[in-house]
């Protein structure tokens, strides 16, 4: 509470009001039944969302949510045999694109084979810092590439809902699930129901568990001037549009500390947050006309 009140404080009184909601997201209708299904025909090798004979590289679920959210953590089901413990996965997320798959990565964790729980029950991977997103994004599973050696005895499979778990009103949205390619030159990303010449109409054992914080009536009474932080959310550096100059900046994380300060003339060029843990701020403005607005930014990687 004390926290609260200072930040209250620190903003001139600026009203206002937070409300939290913690949700772990899931496509799959309640009670779902998960498998692993492997390849079985003569010369192919390997869990259909895994390491196998095709080469697969990485796994993808879509998600959608309203407006604004961190990223904390994910539930996933694995299943597999390990001879190499010190390799590791990759769990990330990922921007939506326009063409519907995966673009941008925004943040992950990478996990020793010998930190995985391999019984196909529920095992939690939490990120280090919270993962900003927002309307829509990619949770995924990545087993690298291990076409080129040092994997011999490993065979890591990633679970899916029983076929018919995804219905058919959701099999138009291209890129619900996807599955990225070996490929040296770029992240080679196909759309599982269509592209994969696997149409098992499911979805993948990646849950997200999100943290949505909103934070209304941030605009002050004592301005009528709004600023326009682009682009938000940022990743390497955001810019201001302003109607008048700015004289000050402060930036306050949700907690209420101060985490970066800068007079008008320093920020003219833009601001790095290549540095600042991905996440929501609070970016106050000191206007010229001593009044101040406060908006938000998200970072996200």
């Amino acid at each position: 509470m004390l926290r609260a009140l200072t930040l209250i404080s620190l903003l001139s009184f600026v009203p206002l009001l937070k409300a939290q909601t913690v949700d772990t997201l899931s496509n799959l209708p309640e009670g779902t039944s998960l498998y692993a299904p492997r390849y079985t025909n003569t010369g192919q090798w390997g869990y259909v969302l895994g390491q196998n004979s095709s080469y697969r590289q990485q796994f993808a679920e879509k998600y959608y949510i309203d407006g604004q959210a961190n990223v904390t953590s994910l539930i996933t089901h694995l299943t597999g045999v390990v001879n190499n413990e010190d390799n590791y996965v990759e769990f990330n997320v990922y921007q939506v694109g326009e063409n519907g798959l995966p673009s941008n990565r925004l943040g992950g964790k990478q996990v020793l084979y010998k930190n995985l729980d391999l019984s196909g029950e529920a095992m939690k991977v939490s990120f280090n810092t919270p993962i900003a997103v927002q309307d829509s994004f990619f949770v995924t599973f990545n087993v690298l590439d291990y076409l080129h050696g040092g994997f011999d005895g490993d065979t890591l499979g990633l679970m899916m809902g029983e076929d018919g778990s995804r219905s058919t009103e959701d099999l138009g949205n291209f890129g619900r699930n996807a599955i990225q390619a070996h490929n040296h030159t770029k992240e080679d990303w196909k759309d599982f129901y269509t592209q994969n010449f696997t149409p098992i109409a499911t979805h993948f054992a990646l849950f997200p568990i999100v943290e949505a914080e909103g934070i209304t009536a941030l605009a002050s009474a004592e301005s009528e001037t709004r600023a326009t932080l682009f682009p938000n959310p940022a990743t390497d550096r955001f810019h201001l549009g302003l109607e008048v100059d700015c004289e000050r900046m402060t930036v306050f994380d949700l907690m209420g500390e101060v985490v970066f300060e800068a007079e008008g003339a320093e920020i003219q060029n833009g601001v790095d947050v290549s540095e600042w843990p991905s996440g929501s701020y609070l970016i106050r403005l000191a206007m010229s006309d001593k009044g101040f607005v406060v908006e938000r930014l998200v970072v996200g990687r």
